[in-house]
């Protein structure tokens, strides 16, 4: 009687964006530069073959204006789902809105001038446009205070940037506040074990401090907050006319992890300067503020 092994096989699929441009597969010791699907085969010495099989996805994207994550060994993927956490409509927004205009309670946003002359409520400021030109982040009107990014080394972010240039690029600060959550809260508590990732989260802009229900708010990634620096002048301006609480050019918490190994990657945080200077390190106390999308 004839018995048949059939292959076993391994399938892994990795998705990177064009300006990464290729994938190194050290199976096969070859860099990869192409969308398709690529098979290594080895022979066992039980006569079955064992099929790796790679399916590589290279995405053309402009990495400002989409959620990009950073995976394991600095790969880039793109968050396709990402959540719109706010439910404003969009004939609320104007056609062109820009950084500097404020985003009301209603859904509606206002060029702070407009705002000054309206009866609304504002509960954060535009620091960054999308390539729709309607949509984008708005940062909270004042910091959420500062305090340390985690009180334990078991506490992992989404993300997992091997470096200060990787960390730049990320844009998955939702993402990264809901894993930070996640992990905290199976050690206990999320304000004891996480608390500046707890200060976004919970940021109730009603009352400028934290409140006992999740809005929308988030502790934004290294990249976004790269992006209210960049727009710091603009944003300033807007809230320096209400006699609000500016952008400080201290060291902002981010939320983007830290790659160290295969067993502790996402335990030591960024941190951005205005200078724009990236480091890690979770024990200090830094300030906090949290964004949200719209």
């Amino acid at each position: 009687m004839l018995t048949v092994n059939p292959p076993v096989m391994h399938d892994t699929t990795v998705v990177i964006t064009n300006q990464i441009g290729s994938y190194y597969w050290p199976l096969k010791d070859t860099t990869l530069t192409t969308t398709g699907r690529y098979v290594k085969r080895t022979s066992m010495s039980n006569g079955c073959d064992s099929l790796d099989v790679l399916d590589l996805i290279i995405i053309q994207v402009d990495t400002i204006g989409d959620d990009v994550c950073i995976g394991e060994n600095g790969t880039v993927g793109i968050l396709a789902t990402a959540p719109d956490m706010t439910s404003f409509s969009d004939d609320l927004i104007p056609a062109a809105i820009k950084v500097g205009d404020m985003l009301c309670t209603d859904g509606s946003i206002l060029d702070v001038d407009d705002y000054l002359a309206s009866d609304k409520t504002a509960m954060g400021i535009v620091f960054y446009v999308d390539n729709t030109g309607s949509h984008g982040r708005a940062a909270a009107l004042k910091n959420a205070g500062a305090g340390h990014w985690s009180t334990s080394e078991s506490v992992r972010s989404y993300t997992n940037a091997t470096n200060a240039t990787e960390a730049r690029r990320d844009t998955c600060g939702y993402q990264n506040t809901l894993s930070i959550k996640e992990y905290a809260e199976t050690l206990g508590d999320f304000a004891t074990y996480a608390p500046s990732a707890y200060k976004c989260y919970y940021w109730d802009h009603r009352t400028g401090t934290q409140g006992p229900t999740h809005l929308g708010w988030y502790m934004p990634a290294i990249g976004e907050i790269s992006l209210l620096y960049t727009n710091q002048l603009y944003v300033n301006q807007s809230l320096s006319k209400l006699g609000l609480e500016t952008i400080s050019n201290t060291n902002y918490w981010g939320s983007t992890g830290y790659y160290r190994n295969a067993t502790t990657n996402y335990d030591c945080p960024y941190h951005i300067s205005k200078a724009g200077e990236i480091n890690t390190g979770g024990t200090c106390s830094y300030q906090n503020r949290a964004i949200i999308r719209f």
